[in-house]
């Protein structure tokens, strides 16, 4: 929405749901007035399901006469797009190229024009956005070149040998972090269909409620089964030309994948304060911070209001008093 207030455009947006949670994502989208858009420019699809398999590769069930079924990963996105009909829909809308990302990065930078204009301009199939690694066990996919074609590596797959690997200088050799943010050319995943080969599935062992041998529902407590999910970045072999272009993890990267801790709502939270606090910084407001560069107190600001910092510089006071709490 701000970044169609910002350059005066349409912009639709596409949502993959699974058949777990479609039903509740529709149902929030509508009882919040779709956030303000045009209902007609979200569009919602959902992507396959595959069985899931418990450690001797038995299916699992979850009841009687259902086996568990679990979504088929990110890279499901290539196949939905065109089972689903959406492709058609983006065609016929005259859309040339995707922007991609995923849910749970609270940072992201939709649309972010900079990286657009580099994917534009080297006529790129497909691209990819890239954060060093903080430490050699962070869990995200590395982007390496194989064979002449970029790759990425999920965490899973890398060797510890490999996970701890250091150059000349100390630094991590695989340090290249994806952070699930693409551009995709629609003549590129023309290509892949023609090309007609499936993505790869990776196994992934899960914690999968399920029926237990006497048929008793479980709720296990380790791991028990192993979920089949396919990656979007596996396409990348088929590139044959592509940009990676590095972000600051502290402007463009804060994932949610835990409860508490490292990666959880509450260091989203902090992380989305403190950029707002550079912002509110860098236009000569004074903003506290304590020994690890936190900002001390809450700020939000809206996109609309102000959707990056040089917005944020040509509407702010320079009189502003911040008090520890601040709403923009």
């Amino acid at each position: 929405r701000a970044v169609q207030q910002k350059y005066h455009t349409y912009i639709p947006w596409y949502i993959m749901t699974s058949e777990a949670n479609d039903r509740v994502t529709q149902k929030f989208f509508k009882s919040h007035q779709f956030l303000g858009l045009d209902p007609r420019q979200v569009y919602f699809f959902t992507q396959g399901m595959f069985p899931a398999v418990d450690l001797n590769g038995k299916l699992l069930m979850n009841s009687k006469s259902n086996i568990v079924m679990s979504p088929n990963g990110h890279g499901g996105t290539i196949i939905a797009l065109k089972e689903k009909g959406v492709l058609k829909d983006m065609e016929a809308r005259g859309i040339k190229n995707i922007f991609y990302y995923q849910v749970d990065n609270v940072l992201i930078r939709i649309a972010d024009p900079v990286f657009i204009g580099h994917h534009l301009k080297n006529a790129a199939e497909m691209s990819l956005k890239i954060v060093k690694k903080y430490h050699p066990e962070e869990k995200v996919g590395i982007v390496v070149h194989s064979n002449g074609h970029l790759q990425v590596i999920e965490y899973s797959e890398l060797s510890r040998e490999d996970m701890y690997a250091r150059n000349g200088d100390g630094t991590l050799k695989y340090n290249a972090g994806n952070i699930a943010v693409h551009m995709i050319s629609i003549d590129f995943l023309e290509k892949i269909y023609q090309h007609g080969e499936a993505l790869p599935f990776h196994a992934a062992l899960k914690k999968v409620p399920c029926l237990d041998e006497k048929g008793e529902a479980i709720n296990p407590e380790k791991n028990n089964a192993i979920k089949f999910e396919s990656f979007i970045f596996d396409v990348l072999k088929h590139v044959e030309k592509g940009v990676i272009m590095e972000a600051l993890r502290k402007d463009e990267f804060s994932p949610i994948k835990n409860m508490d801790g490292e990666n959880s709502p509450a260091t989203a939270r902090q992380d989305m304060v403190n950029l707002f606090g550079r912002w509110l910084r860098n236009a000569g407001i004074s903003i506290p911070m304590d020994n690890h560069g936190n900002v001390i107190g809450l700020i939000e600001i809206n996109p609309c209001f102000a959707l990056d910092e040089e917005g944020l510089r040509n509407k702010i006071d320079k009189h502003l008093q911040f008090n520890g709490n601040l709403i923009m």
